[in-house]
This record gives structure tokens, C-alpha cells and sequence, in this order.
């Protein structure tokens, strides 16, 4: 089968990590393309992509959206595709094409979010409302939750849902570094959590700092990137974690994974997600995740595999600590087996990507 996934960038986010594990994948068993449309000063997970995957960059500039539109365009009425499998704001972009080719091509988008969070402008809403309904693409949603949002939002009747999946993660060769500064912060701190988060306010910095003022035993190291729209964010977030000294913000990395595996466990404070592949990343070592009720989260969380605050609120994140904290090291062994196993059961990319290929095999051209 021949797939083309199409996404804006190839950044450090969650969707685009996804589509990376995925399309390596299909490319097991299919000739696979992969689309972005602008560039990007990093290349750090594009290093990931299997060489079996071919990769078209567009190279646009963001404040150049009219002219990628159309470069996209052309680019997919000349490649061989049976599929094309789109993420986050492709609908804008490939509307045209969907439109006029819906009766000689099949397209499937994925929703990476809550779905007023994912296209919160009115524009957004009704472009992707119309690749829906008029050119017919199927609209695959990542949780129950973000499932449910898309039909609530877009008037829809049913939407496939298909949990992301990922590889079980690895060290690289900078995990024993990593492993020895987590220990030395072991000999202050009785726990050491990462915080995968890009600066946003969706990622509810501020209440992660603000509970750490009540947990000193507890050291939190939190990653992920600094957007242009969002750098004030980020400057207040570091001004306001110096009132405290266990949470340190260290920017990207290319070795998340080496601090998944040396850390106590993953925490969020997110306002609302849709599914974070650090959470199932930390699945696959069997880290014990503790967060707020944000999103896809909830749908994953329960006693045997996680902490979940009741609400969003200072009180109750704190006490999703605290109870993690009050686990007995037989307690978290025995969640760490069966967080393994519902991995390999449920958010494996094998498992992910199986699911995909149905829907391709029944939507095809």
C-alpha cells in the first residue's frame, strides 16, 4: 500500500513524534511517504525516521502560508498515493486537493487534541468541519475523550478512535550520565520526576511549581520547547520556578528517554491533552505517571497504573503526589509489571499501527 503522512513540521512535539513511530511502522510493510511543509531549526527526532520512509520537505516559511498551500498541492497530485494520512493544521493546506480528488483518493486525519484546543478559531473550525462532511475525510481521534470533543464540536456522528502508540523507548549513549546526576539529586530529594512539557499555558507550569512548594522532598526536571508565540510564557515560568529549587527547566533534549528511565516517575499539570506520548513512552519502562484529569490522561489513568488528581486545582495534585509518595517499593513494583503490560497490550506502535492499516485497507482508492 502506498501511504503518504502529511504534518506542518517536524518539531519536538507529541503528534510529531507520533507520526515519525508511526510511518517507521507502516514502512515495514508499505512504501511510505512523508510530507512537511516548513522548516525548522532542529532536527532532532527527524534523525529518528527509518530509511525506509521518504522523506518531502517543503522547506516553507511559516509567514508564507498561501504559498505552501499550493506548493503542498502540487506535490501530492504528482506522488503515487492510495492513502494520504494527515495531522494537526494540514486540513488548511490540503482542503483543495481533498476537495476536488475526494472520489479518486481516501484521507484520513488524526485529532491530537481536545477539539475546541485544536482548531480554536472560527476559520480552523469550519475548514476542518468541511474536510469532515464535504471531502469526506475520516477523522480518527486519539482517546474516548478527544473523540467524544470532535463529534460535540464538528456535529459529527461517529469518529474511529485509535490510542497512539510508540516503540518501547531506550538509552542512548548519554543515559549514564543522566543516571549519575539522578542519583546524586537522590541523595537530597527523596523522588525525581520529569516533566515533559513544551512552554505553553495548556502545560500549567505555574501549578506544577506551586505544589513543588509543598513537596521539598520532591525534584522535578522539566523539558520541552520554547515557541515564538509563547516566550513570554517561558519567561515568567523561569522567573517564577526561582522562588523554588526543585524544579529546573532544561529546555529540549535529544535523550528524553535516558531521564524516563532514570526518574521516579512522570508527572503532568496539564489544563486539558489529548494523549501525550510521554506518558506512553514512561508506559513502556513501566514509570507510574501521577497528573491532572487533562484530556486523554484520564481516559488512561486508573489505580493499577497511575495517580490522577480528582480535579485541577493546587489541593488535588498535591494529594496525587503524596499518595504516590506513600507507596510502599511492593506497591510500585507490582504497577510498574502491570503498566509494562498494558503497553505491550494496548499502546504498542505494532498494535497502533495495525489499526491504522485497517482503516487504510478499508478506505483505500
Amino acid at each position: 500500500m502506498r501511504i503518504t503522512q502529511v504534518i506542518p513540521t517536524l518539531s519536538t512535539g507529541g503528534a510529531e513524534q507520533f507520526v515519525i513511530s508511526l510511518s517507521n511502522e507502516l514502512s515495514k510493510k508499505n512504501d511510505v511517504t512523508l510530507i512537511t511543509l516548513f522548516k525548522i531549526k532542529d532536527n532532532i527526532i527527524r534523525k529518528r525516521l527509518s530509511d525506509k520512509v521518504t522523506l518531502i520537505e517543503l522547506n516553507g516559511e511559516i509567514n508564507n502560508k498561501i504559498s505552501i498551500l499550493f506548493k503542498l498541492n502540487a506535490v501530492l497530485l504528482k506522488t503515487k498515493h492510495d492513502v494520504i494520512h494527515t495531522h494537526l493544521s494540514i486540513p488548511f493546506y490540503i482542503l483543495p486537493f481533498a476537495f476536488f480528488c475526494k472520489d479518486k483518493y481516501r484521507v484520513i486525519h488524526t485529532i491530537h487534541n481536545i477539539a475546541r484546543y485544536d482548531a480554536p478559531r472560527k476559520l480552523a473550525k469550519y475548514i476542518n468541519k468541511a474536510y469532515f462532511k464535504i471531502c469526506k475525510a475520516i477523522p480518527v481521534s486519539i482517546s474516548d475523550i478527544v473523540s467524544e470533543s470532535v463529534k460535540n464540536y464538528y456535529n459529527l456522528r461517529y469518529t474511529e478512535i485509535i490510542k497512539n502508540g510508540t516503540e518501547t523507548i531506550s538509552e542512548t549513549v548519554k543515559y549514564e550520565g543522566v543516571k549519575r546526576r539522578v542519583k546524586e539529586l537522590r541523595k537530597q530529594y527523596t523522588n525525581v520526576f520529569c516533566h515533559i512539557a513544551r512552554m505553553d499555558p495548556q502545560k500549567n507550569h505555574r501549578l506544577l511549581i506551586d505544589v513543588l512548594k509543598k513537596n521539598k522532598e520532591c525534584y522535578v526536571i522539566s523539558m520541552g520547547a520554547i515557541t515564538q508565540d509563547n516566550i513570554k510564557y517561558a519567561k515568567h515560568i523561569m522567573d517564577y520556578s526561582k522562588k523554588i529549587s526543585n524544579f529546573e527547566y532544561i529546555g529540549v533534549v535529544d535523550n528524553v528517554s535516558d531521564f524516563i528511565k532514570s526518574s521516579d516517575g512522570i508527572i503532568f499539570s496539564s489544563v486539558y491533552e489529548g494523549l501525550p506520548i510521554s506518558l506512553i513512552e514512561g508506559m513502556s519502562v513501566g514509570k507510574i505517571c501521577i497528573s491532572t484529569p487533562a484530556g486523554g490522561i484520564a481516559d488512561i489513568l486508573d489505580d493499577e497504573c497511575g495517580v490522577l488528581a480528582n480535579d485541577f486545582s493546587e489541593a488535588q495534585l498535591d494529594i496525587a503526589i503524596k499518595k504516590f509518595m506513600s507507596f510502599s517499593e511492593c506497591k510500585k513494583r507490582h504497577m510498574e509489571y502491570n503498566i509494562r503490560n498494558r503497553f505491550k497490550n494496548e499502546f504498542s506502535i505494532s498494535i497502533c499501527a495495525e489499526k491504522y492499516s485497517q482503516i487504510y485497507e478499508n478506505n483505500k482508492s
